[in-house]
């Protein structure tokens, strides 16, 4: 298996899928947005702090016989961690690591995909920003 890195995230090829990849997408471009009282208690002040995430997405494209009419990302599995903060009143606060998985075929959660700009041929296509919403269930991936 190939590994790339590209714009800070590290790529790898997934046979799987025709035109698949694996990316390591880094705790800095994650945002956890909303997270409902089943995952923090705010009576205690917590907060979420971002882990990095693993993805796995295929670009699809639309074939036609004059061409490709149109491109698009299929984010098949993201999966990863991230930290349930609970500030101490004296001393360290308290960290416990929680696991977070979509697959794809997840009857709960919903991922969309857009790109950022304008694609131009010879620019790389990567993963740039990954926002998660408990509240809506929904995962926003910004190519």
């Amino acid at each position: 298996m190939k590994i790339q890195k590209f714009n800070n995230f590290l790529n790898e090829k997934v046979e799987e899928y025709d035109f698949g990849f694996k990316t390591v997408i880094g705790s800095s471009t994650v945002d956890y947005n909303n997270p409902t009282e089943d995952i923090v208690d705010t009576s205690k002040e917590q907060y979420i702090t971002a882990g990095d995430l693993n993805m796995e997405w295929e670009m699809d494209f639309d074939n036609r016989k004059y061409g490709i009419n149109s491109m698009g990302v299929i984010v098949h599995k993201i999966t990863g961690y991230y930290t349930l903060v609970t500030p101490a009143e004296t001393g360290r606060d308290e960290e416990d690591e929680k696991e977070f998985l979509y697959t794809k075929d997840s009857k709960d959660w919903e991922a969309e995909c857009d790109f950022a700009g304008e694609f131009k041929f010879g620019y790389g296509i990567n993963p740039q920003n990954i926002e998660i919403d408990f509240k809506t269930k929904k995962i926003f991936v910004t190519f």
